[in-house]
């Protein structure tokens, strides 16, 4: 049974897996600059946030807004997860489509999030992330072509070798006399 299920996980499987593995531990400086650019983005966001929606008496008191005011925008922390939603893509109306519809000039604010983090700085991570894979692919494929001219050149005395001993009259040649 057990090698059956060996069978199953051939050697492609952990090479894969292997790939998969080194190419997450390898981008985790990418990872954590862009969780830090992220957060930074986020906290500016944020205390933004705290001056133009948290301190507006508008939106403060609005019936349909009061409650989002208090609890989405209640410290830095707590705007700080609420705009992370933002990255997510994450039930975004209903926190800004009632904010927006009492004061519509916060729809620009929004939209600036929209576009520069979820839009703009994922693409700009996943392009590194991708960049990143590319090139330890080339590296992959060139340490595999280094390995090959060492293998050919660990053969090559053994082959001439092999040669020698098949020329039989020592002409240089064979045949299959």
């Amino acid at each position: 049974r057990l090698l059956r299920i060996v069978r199953i996980f051939r050697v492609g499987f952990f090479q894969t897996a292997w790939k998969l593995i080194y190419g997450t531990a390898t981008s985790c400086s990418t990872i954590l600059s862009a969780f830090l650019l992220i957060f930074l983005a986020l906290y500016v966001f944020a205390c933004l946030a705290m001056e133009i929606i948290r301190k507006d008496q508008q939106l403060a008191g609005g019936e349909s807004t009061a409650a989002i005011v208090n609890t989405q925008f209640r410290s830095i922390t707590a705007t700080m997860i609420t705009l992370s939603q933002f990255v997510t893509m994450d039930s975004l109306s209903a926190i800004y489509g009632p904010l927006v519809q009492q004061k519509p000039i916060l729809f620009w604010y929004f939209a600036v999030i929209i576009g520069l983090i979820s839009v703009s700085l994922m693409n700009l991570i996943t392009a590194v992330l991708v960049e990143g894979a590319l090139e330890k692919s080339k590296q992959d494929k060139e340490m595999a072509k280094k390995e090959l001219k060492r293998r050919c050149a660990d053969a090559m005395p053994r082959l001439v070798e092999l040669f020698d001993d098949l020329d039989i009259d020592g002409s240089g040649s064979i045949t299959m006399d």
